[in-house]
């Protein structure tokens, strides 16, 4: 069953190269985010995400520091916030990705449509220039 999977695999892929020539659709990933209309808010979740993950380090040696329990509280509740705010920023960054990741998907079968369906209205014409 692994051996038909992977000549599938293989066949589709070298399907899927034949449709790509020209086409950059391949370009997936974080790099990709860097790109295009999104690019700011990439820029902007990285930023935040290394001005949370700094005060999160602050906090947690702030922590280890302080002797009063009041300070040590204060400062494990601000590792805290901090923690579920870099995992929200973290969630929507790689919600964004895979929503790229479909997006290019999506183009990727249009194209292979658009490609089935010029080669269906090729053969439909040829017969009507053999007759003629």
């Amino acid at each position: 069953m692994k051996e038909i999977d992977e000549q599938i695999r293989e066949a589709l892929q070298a399907q899927q190269d034949e449709l790509n020539d020209g086409y950059n659709l391949d370009n997936e990933g974080i790099l990709q985010m860097f790109r295009g209309h999104s690019k700011w808010i990439t820029i902007t979740w990285f930023t935040l995400m290394a001005v949370t993950v700094t005060v999160m380090i602050v906090s947690a040696v702030q922590f280890f520091r302080v002797e009063s329990t009041r300070a040590m509280i204060a400062w494990a509740t601000g590792f805290t916030v901090c923690f579920i705010f870099e995992a929200l920023i973290e969630f929507s960054f790689l919600a964004d990705c895979r929503k790229n990741a479909l997006q290019c998907q999506i183009k990727r079968l249009e194209l292979q449509v658009a490609t089935l369906v010029s080669e269906m209205e090729n053969k439909e014409e040829q017969p009507e220039d053999e007759k003629a």
